[in-house]
């Protein structure tokens, strides 16, 4: 034969099976694995693999195929053999704080994956292969970041890792999976440097889910300008968080550029609960608008504590605050309050997934953690069904041409800097409900 191609996938062939004799050839408009270009090869591809079991007819209804079933049985055995048990299995890692004070995102992330893998093997798993996942406790630290991505790589053999939620772990864990060629998707790391090496190049292994920091400070500034009419503002930013640091400089520098006033900011330290010494100076500067760049329970504090001191001016934020726990922090002040975030959990279609998540943890997933890792592992999944081979190489092949694919949080593309492409909601706390009153797109 003409073509000839060395088959090393035993999934890959069985695949082909299915869809050329199983099921019966396709018409090359039926045939939607890949283009409709590819069908010939494709089909091509599974006959010079099969050469030796295969014989062909040209009658005039068209060309009969006749496959010698006890060879051919013979074959697929031995080739399947190291399918087998484990080796059969897809191995996905998840790496992220499951105990101590980032344990209530770690847990929804390893959940929300747990609950996917579940339900995608219910359904087949992938490529007709079952899923697994190993999960790991980075403790929010480095050093276990590390410890625990090598433990995945070389003795769990995973293919690809979701995780971790905070920048200096997810850049930790970029450098061990750039030493393996083991792809891995942050969830929430928001830091510009998780995806890029020191020298501005793309780091090949790292796959960002949700928006970076200068993607979500900028909207901010852009929608306080342009749609609420502030032209003054002022923040109250923990100076020991890189997070809240970079945050509040590209929202400083774009609300400038757009023609607002940025009065400065006061700085607390990690583990403050109590701002009135600095928001009373942020009072005094009378400004539009208070940036606070926080989690949610700084954010609760802060927005009470400047209520308190007479501030009737607006409290604005990134995505950092869509958690439900919000109100258990803090009480009407932080009605009104507006934030960017890439999740509408208010959004119906959503409610499938709310309700299977409840139906299995007993609560329901309401906060970002849970939507970013949800669409990381099916952009796994997308990956692996894309390329046809579950193996690390094929994965970052295929997150490289995620291009507008449906996730559950809406469209995404993934451009070569690995920082997606995706829309993105203005959120406005109101009778402490969080509501979603518009949609903006992000770009890169």
């Amino acid at each position: 034969m003409a073509y000839s191609e060395l088959v090393k996938s035993f999934e890959r062939i069985r695949n082909y099976m299915r869809e050329f004799y199983v099921y019966g050839f396709k018409s090359r408009d039926e045939y939607g694995m890949k283009s409709a270009r590819s069908y010939d090869n494709e089909r091509r591809r599974i006959e010079s693999w099969l050469g030796d079991y295969m014989s062909f007819h040209q009658e005039s209804s068209g060309k009969k195929v006749f496959l010698s079933m006890i060879l051919l049985s013979s074959a697929l055995v031995a080739c399947g053999d190291k399918s087998s048990g484990d080796a059969e299995k897809i191995v996905i890692g998840y790496i992220g704080p499951l105990t101590g004070e980032g344990a209530l995102w770690g847990e929804m992330e390893k959940n929300t994956v747990e609950l996917l893998i579940k339900q995608t093997n219910e359904a087949g798993g992938i490529l007709g292969r079952p899923v697994v996942l190993k999960a790991y406790d980075n403790r929010m630290d480095p050093v276990e970041t590390s410890n625990a991505a090598r433990k995945a790589i070389q003795n769990d053999k995973v293919v690809a890792i979701i995780g971790p939620n905070t920048s200096g772990c997810a850049m930790t864990l970029a450098e061990v999976c750039e030493e393996y060629k083991v792809p891995h998707l942050t969830t929430v790391a928001t830091g510009p440097n998780v995806t890029r090496h020191d020298d501005g190049t793309v780091r090949p292994y790292t796959f960002r889910v949700s928006q970076n920091d200068n993607q979500l400070g900028a909207a901010i500034a852009n929608y306080a300008y342009e749609s609420m009419g502030i032209r003054t503002a002022a923040a109250l930013v923990e100076i020991s968080s890189d997070y809240a640091v970079g945050v509040n400089e590209v929202f400083a520098k774009t609300f400038t550029s757009l023609g607002g006033e940025y009065l400065g900011y006061e700085g607390y330290k990690g583990g403050d609960v109590d701002y009135r010494a600095q928001l009373s100076k942020i009072v005094e500067m009378k400004p539009d608008a208070l940036f606070l760049p926080s989690n949610y329970k700084e954010m609760g504090l802060a927005s009470n504590q400047i209520r308190e001191l007479g501030f009737t001016g607006d409290i604005i934020g990134p995505d950092c605050w869509l958690m439900y726990e919000l109100f258990t922090v803090a009480t009407t002040s932080v009605n009104g309050a507006t934030f960017v975030t890439s999740v509408n959990i208010a959004d119906p279609a959503y409610e499938p997934w709310r309700q299977a998540y409840f139906a299995e943890y007993g609560s329901y997933p309401d906060t970002t953690n849970s939507y970013y890792a949800h669409d990381a592992f099916n952009m796994i999944k997308w990956a692996i069904e894309k390329t046809g081979e579950a193996t690390s190489e094929k994965i970052v092949e295929g997150l490289n041409q995620i291009k507008d694919v449906e996730f559950i949080t809406g469209l995404v593309t993934m451009p070569e800097s690995h920082d997606p492409i995706r829309d993105a909601y203005v959120c406005v706390i109101e009778n402490c409900e969080f509501t979603f009153p518009t949609k903006i797109r992000i770009e890169e």
